[in-house]
């Protein structure tokens, strides 16, 4: 908020955050700062694939995406062209 008060930010920004980092994302989304996109993985929420599913459905334009084969601990390049497809929409 300091950012946006100072006139830094301008637009609206793509936000990703994984783990406590995604929760700050959807904090900063629902907050009503200027969100173009968000992306997370893994938030801290007890979810299984249904409920994070129905999240994903009831956004406008969300999407959920799996990443087969990982765990809590993502593979860095794993992510990347998945959120490089998303972003870019």
């Amino acid at each position: 908020m300091l950012l946006r008060r100072r006139g830094v930010l301008r637009g609206a920004a793509s936000l990703y955050g994984i783990s406590s980092g995604g929760a700050a994302v959807l904090r900063a989304a629902a907050s009503g700062l200027p969100v173009r996109r968000a992306a997370v993985y893994e938030v801290p929420y007890a979810m299984d694939d249904d409920a994070a599913r129905a999240v994903a459905d009831a956004v406008p334009e969300g999407t959920y995406r799996a990443l087969g084969g990982q765990s809590h601990m993502v593979e860095p390049g794993v992510p990347a062209p998945v959120l490089t497809e998303f972003f870019a929409a």
